[in-house]
């Protein structure tokens, strides 16, 4: 008998269904209808393997996709952070600056109060010759 499948599963089928390999019709038909057996559970284990294949494939893609979910939320924090620390940064040069105007204005105002007392009692020291 010539067949499309290899000699394991001829083996198989043939002794399946009590084929030693005679050549009689009723062991031709026994081989025929365990190769048609044979054939038939190939082609279900066939798609049990197409269908986990395909199973596996998609749980994949699933992991894939979140991984690339949970880096791409990673990229966004840190995007956020850096604003934030920029922004951080940003207020503490501004506050640095207003205290250092705010030094200064407190120096300047307290030499104009010396400027002035000093005027002040150069003035009363004047008056108080005068008299």
């Amino acid at each position: 008998l010539s067949s499309p499948y290899p000699a394991p599963v001829r083996a198989v089928a043939s002794r399946s269904c009590g084929h030693t390999g005679g050549a009689d019709d009723s062991s031709a038909a026994g081989a025929a209808a365990a190769e048609i057996a044979a054939r038939e559970e190939l082609e279900e284990v066939t798609r049990k393997l197409r269908l986990a294949e395909e199973e596996a494939r998609r749980r994949d893609e699933e992991r894939q996709a979140e991984v690339h979910a949970r880096e791409e939320e990673a990229r966004r924090q840190a995007r956020e952070r850096a604003a934030a620390e920029s922004q951080l940064e940003q207020v503490r040069l501004s506050l640095e600056e207003a205290t250092v105007r705010e030094a200064e204005a407190r120096r300047r105002d307290e030499e104009r109060a010396a400027e002035t007392k000093a005027r002040e009692e150069e003035q009363a020291r004047r008056q108080a010759q005068e008299r």
